[in-house]
């Protein structure tokens, strides 16, 4: 039935149909990811990333079936439960827990701050998205967002700064300053 069959780990074989490519488990004694793929690459003990013609998907063996159709140009494992996906240059964030994207595919950048904080800009203007809340805490309307410390931030907008706590939700200095800077740990 298939043209090649090889160990991809000790209980996962690839199976290899036409030059595509599927995963069958010896354990289960079945085929746990369909022949249909180019390349698949394992990302936890339950979920692969799929590709077909350079197009990713993000499959489930325990679900059997595909979490994220063969349609993103890039699926990035963040956690186990978090990816970065991007598709035309746009990325989001992809939670397998909530089955749902919790940052939506609009932002053509996405960075790493600090843990379960990530840069964001759209079309221009910054902001700051915090996976575990999975809401934004600094929103995305700034020129600029520097990281002054976990809480606070330099934020910018026409050239002047104004300084933005994320725990308490808002700015403590209005955007006004012409810069703001740190000395020996305080704010100046």
């Amino acid at each position: 039935k298939y043209s090649e069959v090889y160990e991809f780990t000790p209980s996962l074989y690839w199976v290899v149909n036409n030059g595509l490519r599927g995963l069958f488990s010896v354990s289960d004694n079945r085929l746990v990811i369909p022949a249909e793929y180019d390349n698949i690459s394992k990302c936890t003990e339950d979920l692969y990333d799929v590709c077909k013609d350079n197009i990713d998907g993000l499959f489930s063996i325990s679900a059997g079936k595909l979490l994220l159709p063969v349609a993103y140009n890039v699926i990035y494992k963040r956690t186990d439960d978090l990816f970065e996906v991007v598709r035309n240059k746009l990325g989001g964030f992809f939670s397998v827990s909530a089955g749902k994207f919790i940052l939506p595919l609009e932002f053509g950048d996405i960075y790493m701050i600090a843990k379960n904080l990530y840069g964001v800009a759209k079309d221009g203007l910054h902001g700051i998205f915090s996976v575990s809340t999975r809401k934004f805490a600094i929103p995305v309307e700034f020129d600029g967002v520097t990281r002054i410390n976990r809480d606070l931030y330099d934020v910018e907008k026409n050239g002047l700064h104004g300084l933005f706590s994320i725990s308490a939700g808002k700015l403590l200095l209005p955007i006004k300053y012409i810069s703001i800077g740190v000395k020996k740990g305080e704010v100046i």
